[in-house]
C-alpha cells in the first residue's frame, strides 16, 4: 500500500473513531443539563430560528436580561440551529458538537503529517480521538470545538497556498469566540513571514478576515447603540478577574460569585454603561493592588493550563451522576488531569524538538497571547483547550521521535 493510501485509511479510521467515541460517550453518560454559556448558545439558536427573543434573563444586569448577541459571538448559535426545532434541544446540540469535534481530526492529521511526518500525525490523531478529556469536551455545547476546527482549517489553507481561504477561516474564528480576536494579529504576522514578507499575499489574507470582523461588528454595534468589536465582554472580564472577592482558582462557586460581581454594578442602566463601569472598576482594583493583581494572574495561569480541566470540573459538579461514584472527583482529577499534563509536557518537548517548523512557532505564539489574556482577565481551562488540541501534532512528534530512537537502539 502506498503512503498516500495508508494515510487515507488512517484518516478514515480516525474520523470514524473520533465521532463514534464521542457519540458513545453521550449514550453511556447521558446528556447533562446545559451549563453556563451553553444556555446562551441555545437561546441564540432559538432567536436565529425566529422562535424566541435573544435574551438570557439574569439578575444583576440592567433590566434583568442580557442580549446574547452583545455578549457572545454568533457562529456557535448558527451551528446549533438544529436544536431550535428538536424535541430535545440540548441532546441534539451535543450530537452536533460531537460530529464537529470529530471533524477536527481531518485538518489536525493533515497538518501533523505535513510538518512532522506520518507517525507523529497518527499519534496526534489517536490522542485526540481517544483521550477522555478531548472526548468529553467534544460533547459540550461550548464554542471551542468549532473554534479549533476553523483555526486548523485556516492553517491548512495557508499551507495549500490559499491565502483568501485562510484569512476567511481566521476571521470566522473571531465570529465563534471573541477571545480569538487577539489571535488574528499573530496569524497575520505568521502568514506574512511564511509568504516571504509579501505585501500582496498579506493583503489577500487580510481583506476577507478584516471584512468579516468589521462587517459583523458594524451590524452588532448598530444593534447595541454603541461601538463594539464583534461582542463586548472585555470590560466585565477585567472586573470579574480582578476584584477583592473572587478567587479565580475556585470555579466551584463561580455562578454565585459571578452574580455578586454583577449586582455590585447594579447602578448601571444600560448594557454599555454596565460594561464601562465594570472596566473602570477593574482598572481601579489593578492600580490599587498591583501585587495582588500579579499574584492572581499567576494563579489564573495555573487554572488555565493546570490539571483541573473543564471536564474534571463538570464531573465534580455532578454532571454525570452515575460516573465513578463518590470518588469521581479524585479519579477524574488523576485520569483526566494526569493525561492533560502528560500531553502538555509532550507538546512542550515536541515544540523544542520541532522549533524549526513554522507551525510550532504559530502555536507557541498563540499560547503566549492566550496566556497574557488569561493573566490580565479571566483564566479558565477551556480558554486553553483550542491550544491543547493545536499542540497535539507537537506531542505526536515527541512520541514519534522517542519511538524512532528506540528502534535505532534495537
Amino acid at each position: 500500500m502506498s503512503k498516500g493510501k495508508r494515510a487515507a485509511v488512517t484518516v478514515a479510521w480516525l474520523l470514524v473513531g473520533a465521532v463514534a467515541v464521542r457519540l458513545g460517550a453521550l449514550v453511556l453518560l447521558g446528556s447533562p443539563p446545559p451549563y453556563g454559556d451553553e444556555n446562551a448558545y441555545l437561546i441564540m439558536a432559538q432567536s436565529l430560528a425566529g422562535l424566541g427573543a435573544p435574551f438570557q434573563y439574569l439578575p444583576g444586569y440592567p433590566g434583568g436580561r442580557l442580549d446574547v448577541f452583545l455578549w457572545w459571538a454568533p457562529l456557535q448559535g448558527i451551528l446549533l440551529l438544529p436544536t431550535a426545532w428538536a424535541v430535545n434541544g440540548p441532546l441534539t446540540g451535543r450530537v452536533v458538537s460531537a460530529v464537529t469535534s470529530g471533524l477536527v481530526v481531518l485538518p489536525l492529521h493533515a497538518i501533523a503529517r505535513r510538518e512532522y511526518g506520518e507517525r507523529a500525525a497518527a499519534w496526534a490523531g489517536w490522542l485526540y480521538a481517544l483521550l477522555p478529556g478531548y472526548v468529553l469536551f467534544g460533547t459540550y455545547l461550548w464554542s471551542e470545538n468549532l473554534c479549533v476546527l476553523l483555526a486548523l482549517v485556516a492553517v491548512w489553507a495557508a499551507y495549500q497556498g490559499r491565502g483568501v481561504g485562510s484569512g476567511l477561516a481566521w476571521g470566522l474564528t473571531a465570529l465563534v469566540r471573541v477571545s480569538s480576536l487577539p489571535w488574528l494579529p499573530v496569524a497575520a504576522v505568521w502568514h506574512w513571514l511564511r509568504s516571504g514578507r509579501s505585501v500582496r499575499s498579506a493583503a489577500r489574507w487580510a481583506l476577507p478576515c478584516v471584512a468579516l470582523v468589521v462587517g459583523y461588528s458594524a451590524w452588532n454595534s448598530r444593534r447595541a447603540g454603541y461601538p463594539l468589536l464583534v461582542a463586548d465582554t472585555a470590560g466585565y472580564s477585567l472586573y470579574y478577574g480582578n476584584n477583592p472577592w473572587i478567587d479565580p482558582s475556585d470555579p466551584v462557586s463561580m455562578a454565585v460569585r459571578s452574580l455578586a460581581a454583577r449586582e455590585a454594578l447594579g447602578e448601571a442602566e444600560t448594557h454599555g454603561e454596565f460594561l464601562s463601569l465594570a472596566a473602570a472598576r477593574g482598572r481601579q482594583f489593578i492600580l490599587a493592588h498591583p501585587g495582588l493583581f500579579l499574584l492572581r494572574g499567576v494563579r489564573k495561569l495555573g487554572w488555565t493550563w493546570g490539571p483541573y480541566t473543564w471536564p474534571v470540573m463538570r464531573i465534580e459538579q455532578g454532571a454525570y451522576p452515575g460516573l465513578l461514584g463518590p470518588a469521581r472527583h479524585t479519579v477524574a482529577l488523576v485520569v483526566l488531569g494526569g493525561t492533560h499534563l502528560a500531553v502538555l509536557a509532550l507538546a512542550l518537548v515536541g515544540a523544542g524538538l520541532g522549533w524549526r517548523h513554522d507551525y510550532t512557532r504559530l502555536v507557541v505564539w498563540l499560547a503566549v497571547v492566550t496566556s497574557l489574556g488569561c493573566f490580565a482577565l479571566v483564566g479558565l481551562s477551556r480558554y486553553a483547550y483550542p491550544l491543547m488540541v493545536m499542540g497535539l501534532p507537537m506531542a505526536g512528534y515527541a512520541v514519534a521521535r522517542v519511538g524512532e530512537r528506540q528502534r535505532r537502539r534495537e
